[in-house]
């Protein structure tokens, strides 16, 4: 399930999701200094989640959501004159894609007198960090500006916890996590345990499910059941004998 705002991991890079239009999604790489929106279907990120290619993950701009700016200071100033330079074209959904964004900037250019180029800027860089006004705060990171909050790069707050909690009713979007992940970290020769097998499963239905809270995630005793109902006896004892 995608969200809007909602940040994953894919490989070594972090996409935000910025759309979602029936059966397809934009989304954008967040690091790169050269990014533009690009399209996914829904299928393909839900196949990713599937495969453990694309992992829900930290905001790391989540802090610019909260972050007041004092009123009648040159960081408002500038993040309000961004703005109102690009709101515009925000409302277009042409822009998401490179056939119509040039002729938009174009536009929005000769109507104002604002070049290109700082137009591009803005638009990238209100969509890489969270899509709202404090997004197109100046970078206080590299200026060190007084007063300012600086953005880490490190994950915010306490490491997460899974509650042991009862876990919600298992149906068959879950059996099949279940099974895929008893098929490719435990009932093998790689040597996991059955609780490395559930992490990863939480991994799996954290992307899957970001609504459902931590302490309703299905449980250790879940899948353990789920392995000793759907794995024969004999095939159990094969399977994991061979990790002696």
């Amino acid at each position: 399930m995608l969200r809007i705002n909602d940040v994953f991991e894919w490989g070594q890079e972090r996409y935000r999701v910025l759309a979602l239009a029936g059966q397809h999604a934009n989304w954008i790489n967040i690091d790169s200094e050269k990014a533009w929106p690009e399209v996914i279907t829904t299928f393909q990120a839900e196949q990713w989640m599937f495969d453990e290619t694309l992992r829900r993950t930290e905001d790391p701009y989540q802090e610019l959501a909260s972050l007041s700016v004092e009123n009648g200071s040159k960081a408002q100033l500038i993040r309000d004159q961004r703005y109102e330079l690009i709101a515009p074209l925000l409302a277009d959904e042409e822009i998401f894609y490179r056939s119509g964004r040039g002729k938009l900037v174009q536009s929005r250019s000769d109507e104002t007198g604002t070049p290109r180029k700082t137009i591009y800027k803005n638009l990238r860089q209100y969509w890489q960090r969270g899509k709202m006004p404090n997004a197109l705060l100046p970078d206080y990171r590299k200026s060190g500006g007084k007063g300012q909050k600086r953005i880490s790069k490190k994950k915010l707050g306490r490491p997460r916890k899974i509650s042991p909690g009862t876990g919600i009713t298992v149906d068959s979007s879950i059996e099949n996590m279940f099974r895929l992940v008893l098929d490719r970290y435990y009932v093998n020769d790689k040597g996991h345990s059955l609780p490395y097998a559930h992490r990863r499963f939480i991994d799996m239905f954290e992307a899957a499910n970001p609504n459902v809270q931590p302490e309703d995630y299905p449980t250790l005793d879940q899948i353990r059941y789920f392995y000793r109902r759907e794995y024969k006896k004999a095939d159990r004892i094969r399977l994991r004998a061979n990790k002696i």
